[in-house]
Formats: C-alpha cells, sequence, structure tokens
C-alpha cells in the first residue's frame, strides 16, 4: 500500500512514515502542503495519513477541491476539537483520529483496516 504522511510537526511525520515502513508499507513523507500535492500528482497513494493543521494550507480541502482525488482515502490525525474537523466530519473517505486516542496501535489499526478494501478492489 501507498502512503502519504503530512503532519506540521516533521518529528510527527518522520515517526508516523516510520511505523508505517515497518509495518510494511510503501511510504512517502511531505513537509509541506505544495509537496504533499505534488506527490499526489506523481505517484499512486493509497491512503494519505494527515493532520489538520497541515503547514503551507489546508491539505484536507487542497485534496478535495480535485475531483480525482475526492475519493482518496484520508486518516486525519488532529488535536482540534470535532467543530474544527469541517468537511472531514462528514466525508465517507475520510477518518479522524484523535491525538492521544491516535497511538502508533491505533493508527496502524486504521491502517490495517484499510487494507483489506484497498486490496479486494
Amino acid at each position: 500500500m501507498n502512503i502519504l504522511v503530512l503532519d506540521e510537526d516533521a518529528l510527527t511525520t518522520q515517526q508516523n512514515a516510520m511505523l508505517l515502513r515497518k509495518a510494511g508499507c510503501d511510504v512517502h513523507a511531505a513537509l509541506n502542503v505544495n509537496g504533499a500535492l505534488t506527490m499526489l500528482d506523481s505517484f499512486p497513494v493509497d491512503l494519505v495519513v494527515m493532520s489538520l493543521r497541515t503547514p503551507g494550507a489546508d491539505l484536507y480541502h487542497a485534496i478535495r477541491s480535485v475531483p480525482k482525488w475526492r475519493e482518496l482515502e484520508l486518516f486525519i490525525v488532529t488535536g482540534a476539537p470535532p467543530e474544527q474537523w469541517n468537511g472531514a466530519r462528514t466525508d465517507p473517505h475520510a477518518r479522524v483520529l484523535r491525538k492521544g486516542d491516535a497511538e502508533p496501535d491505533e493508527l496502524l489499526r486504521a491502517v490495517e483496516s484499510f487494507a483489506p478494501a484497498h486490496n479486494g478492489a
């Protein structure tokens, strides 16, 4: 599975990328929204693990504004309260994991729950 990781904290991005690589995923890490959009346009991505607070712009809305990415699966890891989740609250292709609740084991479970649907597609 090809995963793109982006968080406003570079250390969190690196930790999530390393965790997912150890789980057998092909992982690319972006440093900012422009980098993430370039990566999305450059190679196939099955899943984006991201923060709502991304450097440079609103990655969630930037992704959803491009028709070919509207059904891209997103795992959003955030400390923001639900009223700040915007469209992610009702997006059938987005799952929001709360920081604190979304520690490494939870992130791996979330990715694993996506994998069977992806492999069967």
